[in-house]
């Protein structure tokens, strides 16, 4: 017999890997040391950093009253498909050797963190309201909220090590390859909560997953 809501936790717990895995905060916090490559005046890259920062939260802010009028899932889906796109792009142009303008690399990198504040940056949070039943609401949101901070201390803890591995054109591949894997996963496996009630979204689970919970 599999524990209440086990569907739920899965998919709880991966929105959450899906938020810190896509590298999100790497750019917030190393903003200024990933900027010295792309700009080389100190005080253009310090303006850069701080409107990187300022557009994070002003968009998530922004998306928030949107999501009950366009729904979960096509926001998460278009969140992590903008952020593949962009991330391949920004590895493209350190790749180059900043072959192409600065601005460029700056537009690639704003329209990454456009695109995680519409879906990625809010939404995980507030769909695990709508996932877990109130049986299980307090200890699935713990335990996908410590998995949230787990994965965040790991990659940004791991930043050095994995650019003198492979440079930044490698670390932003790898987050693009990590969200298109993400926007696959979320296709076929998170379900569009929006308008359904508890026992709705658990069939859906059941649909989709496979797997039949009878305890909720």
């Amino acid at each position: 017999v599999r524990p209440p809501g086990l569907a739920a936790l899965h998919v709880g717990v991966g929105l959450m890997a899906v938020q810190q895995l896509s590298g999100v905060n790497v750019v917030l916090f190393y903003a200024g040391r990933i900027l010295g490559g792309v700009f080389s005046d100190p005080g253009t890259v310090a303006t850069a950093s701080v409107f990187v920062q300022v557009e994070s939260l002003a968009l998530t802010l922004l998306f928030a009253p949107l999501v009950d009028r366009l729904g979960r899932k096509p926001l998460l889906q278009t969140s992590s498909g903008g952020m593949t796109v962009f991330a391949a792009l920004l590895g493209l142009w350190y790749f180059l050797d900043g072959q192409w303008s600065p601005y460029i690399a700056y537009a690639f990198l704003l329209l990454y963190m456009f695109f995680f504040a519409v879906g990625i940056g809010g939404i995980p949070w507030m769909i695990m309201g709508e996932l877990f039943s109130p049986q299980t609401k307090a200890v699935y949101s713990s335990i996908a909220t410590v998995v949230n901070w787990l994965l965040g201390f790991l990659v940004t803890t791991t930043i050095d090590q994995l650019r003198n591995a492979v440079g930044y054109a490698g670390i932003f591949w790898i987050y693009g390859g990590i969200s298109l894997g993400w926007f696959v996963w979320i296709w076929f496996i998170v379900p569009e909560t929006k308008g359904r009630t508890l026992e709705q979204i658990q069939q859906l689970f059941e649909e989709r997953v496979g797997i039949i919970n009878n305890a909720v």
